[in-house]
């Protein structure tokens, strides 16, 4: 018999990486031909529940009342609000530790700076979760890696609130942030599986809000605890409490929302009614290699982040602006407690104008999505990913205004009401430029979304975590009014950004593709050189906070075995992922190997491996090989000796001798 193909209604939305992969309800039979659904299931004499699943046309899927598109309107924004409140819990425990810097220095007898790296270590932790829980959430489905993440968070919070000494403090806290990153890298796959474009942005200012609210609400809640009878442990007993019962209600509420899970659990409740066992959802025959996860979550984010400039610098705006967030919790303690002389409870109350300025953030968003954004869709059929950038453009002008206006009324002498009401323009500025720069990054990167977004979730958690660690000692000796109008001035530096890519964002998209050869052209190795020494420039500022942080540890061990347990840890994971890279085409081509070096380009260009490009390639590579043994030994030893000069000349420039021997 010929074989037949005919997609049923188990065919999800799009082929994109998010994972929505095509997929078709099918009959195979051990000859291997393929036949048709319908005649499979009319020749077993099927129930009434296939025959209607075997009327529908294709299109018809998206009728089914299990998928995601098709909840009732109430609930869908039951489960959004729902997911809301995880968000803001977990955030909620990424600060509220916050408040018990001061408490636990003394408990512990080190400095606050270091009591500083609970926070830091938690937000640390989000950097790792789009690595663990984006794989996860695409073989399992979303709803078991998020509430697994959920409830280890919750967890976690235990030992802190029991620790007797620093190190069960650090790596619990560390731990805890890490699994409470499930959330923050699921529940936007979750919206996006329930709402469409215009609803979506409604959606995802509610998360953005939630994400933002629960850190500014944890040093109120915090402070409060901890000048109570009930100590800075309950900061993380509550937490804990609280993540157990939202975590308890939510695996109520929220389902499945992703699709080729659905397809599969479809499938296999049709298998088992027809007791036809060859049914099988086109999902179930894809097998995600430990390649696949590395290429998609390892290689691809920060391969993007170095060659895209629009992600690029829209992380980088991003990521300072996260920064900033979390240097608040740094920053305003000194403004309020320690100038003004309030107590941690009510110090920690100006925070509530930030959530105010969130709020009003929210309303604008929404409001631009019902009006400017859903008319340009109406008259256009689509609108251009530019159009998310003008709140961003709005949010440029009131951050920096908050900033000048905090640090200029922030002397003692003058009324503390004008001070708290700048946290409205904070609040407001921040949450208009991280959520509509995420926006803008998903609707010009549609197809490698998650890839982008790890990129972005790595590169800002890395910025929260380290601004606090640094932030004391600059509002310490800049003062209050001196660090905001430096945070100002950078911010202002960076507002730029989002004009120039709503003016000439079209232009630049039409000629930055995605780059996914490990083989470089000669025009883009510059641009690899300079990247690199950007990231190198960062690891050793990174390595700096560090060392600063724990030089105020005095007479403790832990002053210098942590810094160096880190790194052991950082070179463990980076080694762990080595095996899972694809071996070098040219190393390959060298051994004789050609075949498995067109496949690696073919895989790594996204390209078929009959593709006329991977012909050019091997081709170039062959050459380099051929011309490679052709130079004398002089020529070798020539470059060699350039290099090493350039090394040596760089290790003694003016700026490395000066960190050296200056005092």
């Amino acid at each position: 018999m010929a074989n037949k193909e005919t997609q049923t209604s188990l065919s999800p939305h799009s082929t994109r990486e998010s994972g929505h992969d095509s997929a078709s309800l099918r009959t195979m039979f051990d000859d291997g031909d393929t036949y048709d659904v319908s005649d499979a299931l009319e020749s077993s004499r099927e129930s009434a529940e296939i025959k209607a699943e075997r009327s529908r046309s294709p299109n018809e899927k998206e009728s089914l009342i299990e998928m995601p598109r098709n909840f009732p309107t109430w609930r869908k924004w039951v489960i959004t609000i729902m997911l809301g409140m995880m968000t803001i819990c977990i955030t909620f425990g990424s600060s509220v530790f916050s408040t018990a810097t001061k408490e636990t220095a003394k408990k512990f007898s080190v400095s606050s700076e270091v009591m500083v790296l609970g926070v830091s270590l938690f937000v640390l932790g989000f950097a790792f979760g789009p690595i663990i829980f984006g794989p996860l959430s695409e073989l399992y489905g979303r709803k078991r890696p998020l509430f697994l993440g959920m409830f280890l968070f919750a967890i976690f919070q235990i030992p802190v609130a029991v620790a007797q000494n620093l190190q069960t403090i650090f790596i619990c806290r560390f731990l805890g942030g890490l699994f409470a990153s499930a959330p923050l890298a699921i529940v936007s796959g979750i919206l996006a599986d329930m709402f469409k474009p215009v609803e979506r942005g409604i959606a995802m200012a509610i998360f953005a809000a939630a994400t933002f609210i629960g850190p500014v609400a944890g040093p109120i809640v915090g402070g409060f605890i901890t000048t109570s009878y009930l100590g800075w442990r309950w900061t993380e007993y509550i937490t804990a409490i609280w993540a157990f019962a939202i975590a308890s209600i939510g695996i109520l509420v929220i389902p499945e929302t992703f699709e080729g899970t659905l397809l599969k659990q479809r499938a296999k409740r049709l298998r088992a009614k027809t007791k036809n066992w060859a049914l099988h959802a086109k999902a179930e025959e894809k097998v995600v290699s430990p390649r696949d996860i590395a290429v998609r979550y390892l290689l691809r984010p920060f391969q993007m982040l170095l060659q895209e400039p629009i992600l690029l610098l829209m992380t980088l705006y991003v990521g300072f602006i996260y920064g900033f967030l979390y240097m608040c919790f740094v920053a305003y303690p000194i403004s309020f407690q320690e100038e003004r002389d309030w107590n941690a409870g009510v110090g920690a109350l100006p925070f509530i104008a930030v959530i105010c300025g969130v709020f009003c953030a929210c309303l604008i968003i929404v409001a631009f999505s019902l009006t400017r954004y859903r008319t340009f869709i109406l008259r256009n059929g689509r609108a251009r990913p530019e159009e998310r950038l003008i709140p961003m453009i709005i949010g440029g002008i009131l951050l920096p205004a908050g900033m000048f206006w905090f640090g200029w009324t922030s002397n003692p002498h003058i009324t503390w009401v004008s001070q708290v009401i700048s946290g409205g323009f904070l609040g407001s500025g921040v949450l208009l430029i991280f959520l509509q720069g995420l926006n803008y990054i998903v609707d010009v990167y549609p197809t490698y979304a998650n890839s982008a977004i790890a990129a972005n979730s790595f590169f800002r958690s890395l910025l929260g975590a380290g601004f606090p660690m640094f932030a004391s000692a600059m509002f310490h000796n800049l003062g209050v009014n001196w660090a905001m109008t430096l945070l100002g001035c950078l911010t202002v530096a960076l507002f730029p950004v989002p004009i120039v890519f709503f003016i000439y964002g079209p232009k630049i998209r039409s000629w930055m593709p995605v780059w996914q050869s490990e083989i470089l052209k000669p025009n883009k190795r510059g641009a690899h050189v300079v990247t690199d020494c950007i990231f190198i420039c960062a690891g050793i500022t990174f390595s700096l906070w560090v060392d600063f942080g724990f030089y105020f540890v005095k007479a403790n061990s832990v002053s210098w075995r942590f810094p160096l347990n880190f790194q052991i840890l950082m070179s463990l994971m980076v080694m762990s992922f080595v095996m899972l890279f694809p071996e070098s085409p040219r190393w390959l081509v060298k051994r004789g190997r050609t075949d498995e070096a067109w496949e690696i380009l073919a895989a790594l260009d996204d390209v078929d491996s009959q593709s006329e490009q991977i012909t050019l390639d091997i081709r170039d590579i062959e050459t380099s090989l051929a011309l490679s043994g052709t130079g004398s030994w002089k020529d070798d030893f020539q470059t060699v000796a350039w290099g090493i000069n350039c090394n040596v000349v760089t290790r003694h420039d003016g700026p490395r001798e000066s960190e050296d021997h200056l005092p």
